[in-house]
């Protein structure tokens, strides 16, 4: 949910304050394509607030854009062959 007015996003289970589990042989694959998409997509509303859906809020906007996009970053190294694998 984006709030502009106030510049608060609201992200659900899309970021979490851990590495996400894109998928492992006992768990069904997460699509960490389409999901470091999502969060390159939340990054460019330039939130001020960032409310995930586990864990602390996460304040300022350099704040909010680092933990986006360095998240996005972790999911799309784990879509070479060598980690897909």
């Amino acid at each position: 949910m984006w709030v502009p007015g106030r510049r608060v996003l609201c992200t659900g289970d899309l970021f979490i304050w851990a590495s996400p589990n894109c998928g492992n042989p006992q768990k069904v694959q997460r699509y960490p394509k389409e999901w470091a998409v999502a969060l390159r997509t939340m990054a460019e509303l330039d939130a001020a607030v960032l409310l995930p859906g586990h864990g602390l809020p996460i304040v300022g906007a350099d704040r909010v854009q680092e933990a986006l996009t360095t998240t996005a970053a972790l999911l799309e190294s784990c879509t070479t062959t060598r980690c897909a694998s």
